[in-house]
């Protein structure tokens, strides 16, 4: 499933693409060649958020994201739905 959302950090919004979504994290992409955080972060899933995260950079347009609380299971089934 993809997703499309933001995340914000020291208060710029980047668009990103969001795959792998579970309850601890998910998988982060920049389309746009904007570089992607590095470590605290508040995600949108699609209209859902902000949700705290700590992100882990991979290279300059992609991370991965760990939730700092569980997911609810129904925004998993919501996205699951879609």
């Amino acid at each position: 499933m993809t997703i499309f959302g933001e995340c914000e950090t020291r208060g710029k919004r980047t668009p990103v693409t969001i795959t792998g979504l579970d309850r601890g994290g998910c998988a982060l992409a920049c389309d746009d060649g904007a570089s992607l955080p590095d470590g605290d972060m508040a995600l949108w899933i699609g209209a859902i958020g902000p949700l705290a995260a700590v992100a882990m950079q991979q290279d300059a347009t992609h991370a991965s994201a760990a939730f700092d609380e569980p997911l609810d299971p129904r925004i998993l089934d919501h996205f699951a739905e879609g």
